[in-house]
């Protein structure tokens, strides 16, 4: 313990009111002439959450990918004994759900980013109609742009406004070219970076 810690305990010790403030800029004491007690009050922001709905080989190198950023990792797939699942040690849960409720296990918050890269067109059809219209901060979905288009014509015919579909980044990621699934990765990880630090 240094001198300086030292100092702070002995000024809440020897304080009879006061406030101590704690959020990320650090910790703040505050004597105050109003107050009979000490107060301690926290600031608490909820972590960047990022859903990846998908246990494949791109899910995998994603999530590689974003464990060295500030995202707090959950895997969703809908398939048991994935074995590219199984070796994914780099998110905080994983989880085998069904497509069709989906929505059941995503939080509708201001700090969640869904990235729908499910095995293919019939899954990521099932996956997007279940969450159109939610409130997320991102919601993603990987394929070809022939893919995307076919699908968002038949979200059209059966009643999904044009709103709910604009809110898809669709294909998702950055356009670098990417072409293997870490390339895929790290362009879809850098859109993430976009999007959170986005004033």
């Amino acid at each position: 313990m240094n001198v300086e810690s030292l100092n702070w305990i002995d000024l809440i010790l020897n304080s009879e009111n006061g406030k101590i403030s704690y959020s990320e800029n650090g910790i703040h004491l505050e004597a105050t002439t109003n107050a009979t007690e000490w107060e301690f009050i926290e600031s608490i922001s909820l972590p960047n959450q990022v859903y990846i709905i998908g246990g494949g080989h791109v899910g995998l190198a994603l999530s590689e990918v974003l464990s060295r950023l500030d995202f707090e990792l959950h895997l969703l797939d809908h398939r048991e004994n994935l074995n590219t699942m199984e070796a994914n040690n780099f998110v905080h849960s994983k989880q085998i759900v069904e497509f069709e409720t989906i929505d059941q296990h995503i939080p509708e918050t201001e700090n969640t980013y869904v990235v729908i890269m499910s095995f293919g067109y019939r899954t990521d059809d099932i996956i997007i109609r279940r969450l159109l219209g939610r409130k997320y901060k991102f919601i993603g979905m990987l394929g070809s742009q022939e893919k995307i288009k076919t699908l968002y014509k038949n979200l059209l015919a059966d009643g999904f406004s044009k709103e709910q579909i604009d809110q898809v980044y669709a294909p998702i990621g950055l356009d670098i070219k990417s072409e293997t699934a870490a390339e895929i990765a790290i362009s879809v990880a850098a859109q993430l970076i976009q999007i959170k630090n986005r004033a």
